[in-house]
């Protein structure tokens, strides 16, 4: 019995170095190539037309011996394989709007090779309004669009929306004389709008326009329908009126999921763009809540917002930090 143990174990041995050596040499375990691979800096929101150049570099061959690096790049329509000159890739943006997604890649004989990835995404603010070119833009489907009544400041084109005896912005401000763009990227200012802190909101509205109390948004509220507005409560089943139901960023629904309430669109146009932490320049809900600043004030510290959350019927209220909770601004013309 012990001789046919031995010879068992003898015999599984021998399969496995048998098994072992068979091996393809590529299958095997290569050691990676050292050092990090990095990339010059890629501008995570860019313009249709932006050319952006990338100089790969980081990886180490312990030997010595050359590297190769590629980088290839993937958007909506097409993937783009790069030509390096001098070590440096150049890539100009189409004008299809959405992401493209790099992936640079260092290799070398006998190693395996280093990657990472990047995003940046093309964008198109603004609308297209009446008598100017049709283009393709970040947001599509809300009801300004074919909207008439316009308005500048400081150069900034809005549409407005009239209801009852009030004219409000149709889309968020976003001048750049306060506030932050999403993310920090200025090219996102008309597609978001900027946020603002209540303190900075008191004053952001141009000449002959203010921010709206609490008291202006019931009375936008009964104008529109909802019979139970009133200063300081919830407005019931009003969400339908005030979001821009149809909204799509990149053709992807922006409210992916709501009750529409008891009151259809009436082109206010909301778009759920969240909010940010001033302080820490972190930006959340996106996708989820439409938060606007109220000129009211909770106490010394904390400022009233108006807000739509995806899940609910009703417009809330609550309140925030004065200078470290970032929120959309939208402005009623004075009376």
């Amino acid at each position: 019995m012990k001789l046919k143990r031995i010879f068992y174990i003898t015999a599984f041995l021998s399969a496995a170095i048998s098994i072992a050596s068979c091996k393809d040499p590529e299958e095997q375990t290569l050691p990676f190539l050292e050092g990090n691979l990095e990339c010059t800096s890629i501008p995570k929101y860019v313009s249709p037309g932006d050319v952006v150049e990338i100089e790969l570099s980081g990886a180490i061959n312990p030997k010595n011996e050359a590297i190769n690096y590629t980088l290839r790049v993937n958007g909506p329509d097409s993937t783009y394989a790069l030509t390096a000159v001098d070590n440096v890739f150049s890539f100009r943006y189409p004008d299809t709007l959405g992401n493209y997604n790099y992936t640079a890649t260092a290799a070398s004989t006998n190693y395996q090779s280093l990657s990472l990835t990047k995003v940046a995404i093309v964008v198109r603010g603004g609308h297209n309004f009446p008598g100017e070119q049709e283009q393709d833009r970040s947001i599509t489907g809300r009801t300004s669009e074919t909207a008439e009544s316009i308005v500048d400041f400081a150069g900034n084109k809005y549409y407005t929306f009239t209801v009852g005896n009030q004219t409000w912005l149709r889309e968020n401000l976003y001048h750049s004389e306060g506030g932050n763009s999403y993310e920090n990227s200025d090219l996102m200012e008309d597609i978001f709008g900027r946020y603002y802190s209540w303190e900075e909101a008191q004053t952001a509205c141009p000449e002959g326009w203010r921010l709206p109390s609490d008291a202006d948004w019931a009375g936008l509220a009964q104008a529109l329908g909802c019979s139970d507005a009133v200063e300081g409560e919830t407005f019931s089943n009003i969400s339908g009126a005030l979001m821009a139901v149809d909204a799509k960023y990149h053709k992807v629904e922006m409210w992916e999921w709501w009750p529409r309430g008891e009151l259809e669109n009436a082109g206010f146009d909301a778009i759920p763009v969240g909010y940010t932490n001033l302080g820490a320049d972190a930006w959340s809900g996106f996708n989820e809540y439409a938060i606007f600043w109220t000129s009211d004030e909770a106490n010394a510290e904390n400022g009233y917002y108006r807000y739509l959350y995806v899940d609910s019927a009703d417009m809330k209220r609550d309140s925030a930090d004065k200078q470290f909770f970032g929120a959309s601004v939208r402005c009623v013309k004075n009376e």
